[in-house]
């Protein structure tokens, strides 16, 4: 409940003066609890909102930039943490913001992906934080809710989707591809677009 969530309590008055002082090691820990601090204070304001909002409170002047990540962090969705770390990356932070929130804050704390690269001719893996990933690499290792192992990765760089290729579901009888969505759909059942792929590939019927 909205009782239980505390604002963070202000911090003295910054001296701005004091930062040439600080050591590498100082400047990194001040960054890490100051971060820590603002990612609080980021969770209390989606509280505060997610409140006004149930009161009626008009609120569609601000619903732009990391505002519209409120609900989702108030609700528990979205974790303020990678909000802040990806913010400058509308489609990283779209991304990473559709994992759990265990695995979101992992990212922003800079834990690694696998992410499969192509040298020399062939397929090897490098270990790279979320926020090193190119714009290719984003769309390669983050799927439908989820991070793509490297066999996944693998088979999307074999079978790269065309860019700039329609984005509306392609339907052929009974079977409707989105990838947008990265499903396929046969009657009433809907599967992910990778695990027909893997199902087929398994079969024999595609390489």
């Amino acid at each position: 409940m909205l009782a239980t969530v505390v604002a963070p309590s202000p911090n003295s008055a910054l001296d701005l003066d004091l930062i040439p002082a600080m050591s590498t090691d100082e400047l990194r820990s001040e960054f890490a609890r100051v971060l820590g601090v603002t990612a609080e204070s980021l969770r209390y304001l989606a509280h505060l909102w997610r409140e006004m909002g149930s009161r009626g409170v008009d609120l569609s002047e601000l619903r732009s930039g990391l505002i519209a990540y409120f609900p989702a962090i108030a609700a528990g969705a979205v974790a303020p943490e990678a909000v802040l770390r990806f913010a400058g990356n509308p489609n990283l932070l779209r991304a990473v913001s559709e994992l759990s929130p265990d695995e979101q804050t992992k990212l922003a704390g800079g834990e690694p992906l696998t992410v499969v690269v192509r040298h020399g001719g062939s397929l090897t893996h490098r270990k790279l934080p979320a926020h090193a990933l190119s714009a290719a690499q984003i769309r390669q290792v983050f799927g439908n809710r989820c991070i793509r192992t490297e066999t996944e990765q693998i088979a999307r760089l074999e079978s790269p989707v065309v860019e700039g290729a329609p984005r509306k579901p392609v339907t052929m009888g009974s079977v409707v591809v989105d990838r947008s969505a990265g499903t396929v759909r046969i009657g009433r059942v809907i599967a992910p677009v990778q695990e027909v792929i893997d199902a087929l590939r398994a079969a024999g019927l595609v390489k």
